[in-house]
């Protein structure tokens, strides 16, 4: 294994793109292309950053002869977490559409919005616990998972404080559509900003 692939490698297992580590390394997507391309080598200031961010000796890098001193657990741990805080929002919203719909109860909401805070609280932990970064879609659909309870909680108590009763009808109405909206916006918002800081060098 050259230096271009353990450094490909290294990367992989850490599971960012070429971008992200650019931007870590405040260099631009093109030179790491070219090191994993081996077209070009880094030069020691960046072999310096990358056995510091990758926490791997100067040696493995550049000859490949020493293990990397820390095993690649939390990287482990942090994607376990990243599945957890996705069922969990996953579950929480399925929970809430349902029973709410058999029962008609705010008691449907309660449950789901604790569900759902916990599986808030797992990402927040896989975030802390490695330096991976989820990627956009993942984000997307946990944030649109997130979204839908403190929107059906907010349409909720507005429509109490205008009308004594109001129907079902009446507020998914107007739930679904801004629930949509707001969804599609939160897509091209994450997206827009996951692009930018692709492009930072």
């Amino acid at each position: 294994m050259n230096m271009a692939q353990r450094i490909q490698k290294l990367r992989k297992e850490k599971g960012i793109s070429q971008e992200e580590l650019a931007n870590a390394l405040n260099i631009s997507r093109q030179a790491v292309s070219k090191w994993e391309g081996q077209q070009s080598v880094p030069d020691l200031d960046n072999i310096i950053a990358l056995s510091i961010y990758f926490d791997v000796t100067t040696d493995y890098i550049l000859k490949g002869t020493q293990t990397q001193p820390n095993p690649k657990n939390h990287i482990i741990i942090s994607k376990t977490l990243y599945m957890v805080s996705a069922a969990l929002l996953l579950i929480g919203l399925l929970f809430t559409i349902f029973d709410w719909y058999e029962h008609v109860s705010m008691y449907s909401i309660w449950i789901g919005l604790v569900i759902q805070i916990c599986g808030g609280i797992c990402y927040g932990v896989s975030t802390f616990v490695s330096t991976a970064k989820a990627h956009f879609l993942v984000k997307w659909c946990n944030a649109t998972c997130a979204l839908f309870i403190p929107l059906a909680f907010l349409i909720h108590f507005g429509f109490r404080l205008l009308f004594s009763s109001y129907s079902q009808l009446l507020f998914d109405l107007v739930f679904f559509p801004l629930y949509i909206v707001l969804s599609i916006g939160l897509y091209y918002f994450l997206k827009k900003r996951n692009t930018k800081k692709a492009y930072i060098k």
